[in-house]
């Protein structure tokens, strides 16, 4: 075995939580910026998966209905997604529902994109 297939087996991987507004962006910039190294963002991939016409955003409709469609003119009747950040703080079982909807999915795209 050569030593970049040595290297590529023993690769690490660096998981960064926190809370809101707990400078992981920061971070996350510093580090794209700074030392090229690539970043997996599950808060980029949540976004993705609640897009207009997506398997996600069909869910959540479905769940909170369209009281949560940004209703700005222009708009290609994207989630608010601080509307419904505001719903899911508020009530549990909402929470609940919606991680359990795009956990598995975010994990899904996070292991499909380090391949």
């Amino acid at each position: 075995m050569d030593i970049l297939q040595k290297l590529k087996n023993n690769q690490r991987r660096i998981g960064l939580t926190g809370g809101i507004a707990s400078g992981k962006t920061t971070i996350t910039n510093y580090i794209r910026k700074h030392k090229n190294i690539p970043i997996l963002d599950a808060d980029d991939f949540s976004r993705e998966l609640i897009k207009p016409n997506t398997y996600g955003y069909k869910k959540i409709l479905d769940y909170f209905g369209n009281k949560i469609i940004n209703n700005k003119q222009n708009s290609e009747k994207a989630i608010n997604r601080k509307l419904l950040r505001n719903i899911i703080f508020k009530h549990s079982e909402s929470k609940e529902w919606i991680e359990k909807l795009l956990h598995p999915l975010i994990k899904e795209k996070i292991f499909l994109r380090k391949n």
